[in-house]
């Protein structure tokens, strides 16, 4: 579970409403985008600005070397062992001077959403601001088994 140990800090609930994550500060504003409990099977890539997107890659890629490659030695090839698609979108793939700002349970953006002469609406399709796994909770993987039932009263890998 070297893995899992690796990447715990920075792994975030699918919904900002979990009794035992880490609690949200009060002043926090809670976007929900409206899905808490349907989890896509996407990655999202953010580089968030500090009032805008700079920009978005949505993609089925995971974070590792049979998605994104691995050099093949001094011969500089490089081996993909699994295909992936994804979309990469910024503003100014509209129009220059565009902003992109996120949405949450629509498709449209606010119209003072951005300082540019045009502002891009992107989907986010997850509630803000993320919530932490609490100190004590581990974060659901596949390879373990777990002994507690999920939300729909099933247990995985537990005898």
């Amino acid at each position: 579970m070297k893995q899992l140990q690796y990447l715990r800090p920075i792994f975030c609930h699918w919904a900002n409403d979990a009794p035992e994550g880490k609690i949200l500060s009060e002043t926090a504003a809670i976007q929900k985008a409206g899905r808490e409990r349907a989890a896509p099977h996407i990655k999202t890539y953010i580089r968030y600005g500090e009032k805008s997107i700079d920009w978005a890659l949505v993609t089925s890629a995971n974070i590792s070397k049979q998605a994104w490659g691995e050099a093949m030695g001094a011969s500089q090839e490089v081996r993909v062992a699994s295909w992936e698609v994804g979309v990469l979108v910024w503003p100014s793939i509209i129009t220059d001077n565009a902003t992109m700002v996120g949405t949450f349970e629509t498709d449209m953006p606010p119209r003072e959403g951005g300082s540019g002469d045009t502002v891009v609406g992107l989907r986010i399709p997850y509630n803000l601001p993320l919530q932490s796994y609490g100190k004590d909770e581990i974060p659901w993987v596949a390879s373990m088994a777990h002994t507690e039932p999920d939300r729909m009263g099933r247990f995985w890998g537990a005898e």
